[in-house]
């Protein structure tokens, strides 16, 4: 199959919230482009509390974190 097909499957049906997350995740460059770092937004779910992050790898830790706790 054409990986730039515009075939899609249905999501499987979630019969309880509890089942999974919903995270916002927004990561952009910020600074000099020669010395631009990433930064990161996570927010849970639509009206989540937002947290920042100054590294890509501190977000996923964070996020890591949250995920192996539930």
């Amino acid at each position: 199959m054409n990986e730039t097909s515009n075939h899609t499957e249905p999501l499987p049906s979630v019969s309880a919230p509890s089942i999974g997350r919903v995270y916002v995740l927004r990561v952009w460059h910020e600074g000099a482009a020669d010395a631009a770092v990433w930064r990161a937004l996570i927010r849970e779910g639509h009206q989540g509390e937002r947290k920042y992050f100054a590294t890509l790898d501190a977000c996923l830790e964070h996020l890591y974190g949250e995920l192996s706790r539930r």
